[in-house]
């Protein structure tokens, strides 16, 4: 019974540190304590926290590089895009028309696919532990409508608001930013010449 609650008490702060490891978040790779804990585990807890240093470097090259890709790609998929707007404009077949509507089609949606990237890559580094702040939905949502407001117009959607209460949650901004964002971009995109949206 001794050597029972002794072995108990002595393996407190394993458990303890156990269960702060298993309630992280998988952003959360910050190293893990090493103070509390028995000295014949240290080792252990050390090259654990070797291997947590090794996975955050990775991720950090991952996300710079998903950045600098977007980035890098941005340039030459504007010049595409103005290239094939100054072609509309000269005289060709209906064949090639067609065919110019498909390419103009595809870099339309390079370009989105590219506006994603890149809001994932500022999520990533403006919240590296899913950092959150009050944030009021109502403004964000009117900010997402003022930068869509043009791409609604050139399909003759009425864009706007419903009245609602001004929402205030505790969350992570660029995440709800993100999530807006792709709500009503797909609402533009999906929706039939003329469609009215309303952001509630």
């Amino acid at each position: 019974l001794v050597v029972a609650t002794m072995v108990r008490k002595l393996l407190t702060p394993l458990t303890q540190l156990s269960e702060e490891v298993n309630a992280r978040s998988e952003q959360a790779l910050h190293p893990v304590e090493v103070d509390n804990v028995p000295v014949e585990l240290r080792p252990f807890l050390t090259a654990i926290n070797g291997l947590l240093a090794r996975v955050k470097q990775s991720m950090d090259m991952q996300r710079r590089f998903l950045a600098d890709a977007a980035h890098e790609l941005r340039s030459p998929l504007a010049a595409l895009s103005l290239q094939t707007e100054r072609l509309a404009q000269a005289d060709m077949s209906a064949t090639a028309k067609d065919r110019l509507i498909t390419v103009r089609e595809g870099i339309e949606r390079g370009r989105h696919l590219l506006e994603q990237l890149l809001s994932l890559a500022r999520a990533q580094a403006n919240s590296p532990r899913n950092a959150t702040s009050s944030v009021a939905v109502d403004l964000l949502a009117r900010k997402v409508i003022e930068d869509f407001i043009y791409q609604a117009e050139a399909k003759n959607i009425d864009l706007g608001m419903t009245n609602s209460d001004d929402a205030v949650v505790v969350a992570d901004e660029m995440a709800i930013l993100t999530v807006v964002k792709n709500l009503v971009d797909n609402a533009i995109r999906y929706s039939p010449q003329g469609s009215q949206i309303d952001v509630g």
